[in-house]
């Protein structure tokens, strides 16, 4: 009924903290409706089986109904090995999410302020523009940038924009 009233009130719900099965009993409540459901810090299962990761089938909904997940940069939800260094399980995590996806479902969830193990290479807000430079170097097998400027900027705040515009409208 919670869930039925925010869609009423044509509120954004936020699943980062739900389980499996409310996520599942969420998209359900939600059914066609667009724009209404994003979750703003977790990784993807695929890479790191935790069960509050999002399941490809989930990315294929958020796809569908123009979710956005944030993801987290913390290392524990992001790489599937212990390691301090989590740049590049950021961006394997992007990768998937849009292979999965497309461009328009990824979005960052840092959670900076809700854990205290973030990855060695960007420790805070302040750092964000590191993200943007390896992603901006980073080429595909022809050479070419893996990541358009306009992919970058989904990902640093279009996505989420567009959520926001498009749910409170």
């Amino acid at each position: 009924s919670v869930v039925e009233r925010m869609c009423e009130l044509k509120m954004i719900i936020d699943i980062a903290h739900c389980t499996p099965k409310a996520r599942s009993e969420i998209y359900d409540i939600v059914g066609d409706r667009q724009n209404r459901v994003i979750n703003s810090h977790a990784g993807v299962f695929e890479i790191n089986p935790d069960p509050y990761n999002l399941h490809d089938w989930e990315l294929e909904w958020f796809a569908n109904h123009g979710g956005v997940l944030g993801i987290i940069f913390m290392n524990y939800w992001i790489s599937p090995v212990d390691t301090p260094l989590g740049i590049k399980y950021i961006e394997r995590t992007l990768e998937h999410a849009m292979r999965v996806g497309g461009s328009d479902i990824v979005g960052i969830g840092t959670d900076f302020d809700g854990f205290t193990d973030p990855p060695d290479e960007i420790t805070d807000m302040a750092e964000i523009p590191r993200i943007t430079k390896y992603l901006k170097c980073l080429t595909d097998k022809g050479g070419e940038q893996k990541y358009s400027d306009e992919i970058i900027s989904k990902f640093l705040g279009g996505n989420a924009l567009r959520v926001l515009r498009e749910g409170w409208r």
